[in-house]
């Protein structure tokens, strides 16, 4: 004789959530529901650790082509003081100041022997 007592015991009860298989209700242990939710979660903070990476990657890349920029300005602000100073000391060269009065007043350097005559 076959005993059928085992389909009417009472069995340890899990919470159970329903869930859906095939389009019909299915309950669903709560252990495999927390699996689902956690790798959901991990999912979802994987994709928002990818974009945060590359919106600090384009941050960082704005930075140095703005730093860049600034060497190239520098740079270039750099060779146009040497180029002025260089300008500014020629202009200032005793030899250049002589010959600019001479042209434009008439003043002259004396000569030698002009010299030794003052002297005596």
């Amino acid at each position: 004789m076959r005993d059928y007592a085992q389909n009417y015991r009472s069995k340890p009860r899990t919470h159970v959530v329903p869930g859906r298989v095939r389009g019909r209700m299915v309950a669903q242990p709560l252990r495999a529901l927390f699996w689902k939710m956690a790798g959901g979660m991990v999912v979802a903070t994987m994709c928002t650790g990818v974009v945060i990476s590359l919106w600090i990657g384009q941050q960082i890349q704005n930075s140095l082509s703005s730093i860049v920029t600034l060497q190239q300005s520098t740079l270039q602000q750099e060779s146009v003081k040497v180029v002025l100073i260089k300008e500014r000391d020629a202009l200032l060269s005793t030899s250049h100041l002589v010959a600019r009065a001479a042209v434009q007043n008439g003043l002259y350097q004396t000569a030698l022997n002009q010299q030794k005559n003052m002297k005596d």
